[in-house]
C-alpha cells in the first residue's frame, strides 16, 4: 500500500500503523548495504551521513493534514462572510458597519502556519536561522498586534516567510515594521516586505501528475 501513491495522500491515522516500521535514523552506508544505489542520477546517498527517514516520511503526511485544515478554515470564513453580508443587506444604510474578520479563525490558521514551519525547519532540517528568526519575531508580537502566523515558503535553506496578518489594522503594519527593524539589527540585512499575492493557480490552473 505504501508504494501505490504519494505519502502525502495517506492520512495521519493510516501512517500511524506504519510509522514504527520506518527507522528513526539510518546511515548512508546502512542504506547502501541494504538497498544499493538510488535509482536516479541526480541525488546520491552519502555513506558518512546520518539520515532521518521516519521524520522525512512523516512531514508530508502531517503537512497535507494541515493544508486540509487551512482550507476548511478558509471555507468557514467565507461562509461567515456571506452570512454577514446577507445580514447587512437587511439593515438600513445608517445601521450598516464593516464586517470584522473572525479573530479565532485567524488564530487557528496562524497556529497551523507555525506548526508547518516547525515541521519543515526542525523535522526536515531544511530551514535556516534567518527564516526561523523572522518567524520568531512575528510570533513575539502575535494576534494582539494583528500578526497571526508565519511560515517559510518557497525554496529550502532560506527563501521567503509568509505572514498572516490583518492588513486593515494600522498596528499590524507597525508590528511588521518592528519585525523588519529587529531582523535588520540582528543580521545586518534589511528584509523586503511584499504585500498581497497573485491569483496563482486560481487564475492559471494546476497540472496534475499521476503516477503510473
Amino acid at each position: 500500500k505504501l508504494l501505490e501513491n504519494y505519502l502525502c495522500q495517506m492520512s495521519a491515522e493510516e501512517f500511524a500503523g506504519y510509522r514504527d516500521l520506518i527507522p528513526e535514523t539510518l546511515t548512508g552506508q546502512e542504506y547502501r548495504d541494504e538497498y544499493g544505489l538510488l535509482p536516479d542520477l541526480v541525488t546520491r546517498v552519502d555513506s558518512d551521513e546520518t539520515y532521518h527517514p521516519r521524520a522525512c516520511a512523516e512531514h508530508p503526511i502531517l503537512e497535507n493534514e494541515r493544508v486540509k485544515e487551512m482550507v476548511a478554515l478558509m471555507h468557514i470564513a467565507s461562509l461567515r462572510e456571506e452570512e454577514a453580508n446577507e445580514r447587512r443587506e437587511l439593515l438600513s444604510a445608517a445601521e450598516k458597519t464593516p464586517s470584522e474578520p473572525d479573530t479565532q479563525l485567524l488564530i487557528e490558521a496562524g497556529q497551523l502556519m507555525y506548526a508547518a514551519h516547525a515541521s519543515y525547519s526542525e523535522r526536515l532540517e531544511l530551514g535556516s536561522p534567518e527564516t526561523d528568526l523572522l518567524v520568531s519575531l512575528v510570533r513575539e508580537r502575535g494576534p494582539a498586534r494583528g500578526l497571526f502566523g508565519a511560515k517559510i515558503t518557497g525554496g529550502g535553506a532560506g527563501g521567503t516567510v509568509a505572514v498572516l496578518c490583518r492588513a486593515d489594522l494600522p498596528d499590524a503594519e507597525t508590528a511588521l515594521g518592528e519585525v523588519c527593524a529587529a531582523y535588520a539589527e540582528q543580521t545586518g540585512v534589511t528584509p523586503r516586505v511584499i504585500i498581497g499575492s497573485s491569483p496563482g493557480a486560481v487564475m492559471f490552473g494546476a497540472r496534475f501528475i499521476m503516477r503510473g
